[in-house]
């Protein structure tokens, strides 16, 4: 919910700042009962300008006479991938939803993309994927169609009993859902998907990969115990609680 409103005055087109009437949700979480908690604030307008990512791109597909030549980049592939993910997506959604942190709450297998996609067009809503984060997705559907679909996929796919158990896992899956969910791949889906695979052969990423094999933080460095003087021991190899003054002195 917005906590104001730009307004634009007549005659002059100064804007000013409206408050709005008073918040206008549930004091708890309709899915699981808990209270639900004021965040933010959070950048609500549309954060690209879609006409200038437009020009962009063109800079990659068609090369000026005397002008910028955007695929002499060093990180040419890297650019023009991250262009296509920001022009893909829906741009008065601010925010998105995270598939793996919805899944881990429910403690299910996530569901295929092209699967969450078709069931968002099925109910009716727009769907695209945040250029931050490829296992996202934003939508214009309400929190409670994104949890319908889940407990339609855990109908289809389901949960160990153990896990049934948990009380906020239980919570959410005895709620009644109020959608009709279809996980039946869409054409639009499908033409998208084929998009992907087009821009695939021709070697442009959306969202980066790892460098090489392997990549990222390594395993902490390991020693021998007595090299390990971190712990509290001194050269001698004794604590140092055990340690006398004169020692201490000498040091």
């Amino acid at each position: 919910q917005r906590l104001a409103e730009a307004k634009e005055r007549d005659p002059k087109n100064i804007n000013h700042l409206a408050r709005p009437a008073g918040l206008k949700v549930p004091a708890t979480c309709p899915e699981t009962g808990a209270d639900l908690a004021i965040g933010g604030p959070i950048w609500a307008e549309p954060m690209h300008n879609p006409a200038f990512i437009n020009v962009l791109l063109e800079a990659f597909e068609q090369k000026r006479p005397n002008g910028f030549d955007a695929s002499a980049l060093q990180a040419a592939g890297l650019v023009q991938g991250v262009l296509l993910a920001v022009s893909e997506e829906l741009h008065d959604v601010p925010l998105f939803y995270s598939l793996p942190a919805m899944c881990k709450v429910l403690h299910c297998t996530s569901p295929p993309l092209a699967k969450v996609q078709s069931a968002l067009v099925n109910a009716g809503y727009r769907y695209s994927q945040p250029h931050s984060d490829p296992t996202g997705i934003k939508t214009d559907a309400p929190p409670q169609v994104m949890w319908d679909m889940m407990r339609a996929w855990v109908k289809k796919k389901p949960i160990a009993k153990e896990r049934q158990q948990d009380p906020k896992v239980a919570r959410i899956l005895a709620n009644e859902s109020a959608t009709d969910i279809s996980f039946v791949l869409t054409d639009e889906v499908r033409e998208k998907m084929r998009a992907s695979n087009k821009m695939g052969v021709k070697k442009v990423a959306k969202w980066g990969v790892n460098p090489e094999k392997n990549w990222g933080p390594k395993a902490r460095a390991a020693g021998t115990h007595s090299r390990q003087t971190h712990k509290g021991k001194g050269a001698s190899g004794e604590p140092a609680a055990k340690r006398t003054k004169l020692d201490v002195f000498k040091l």
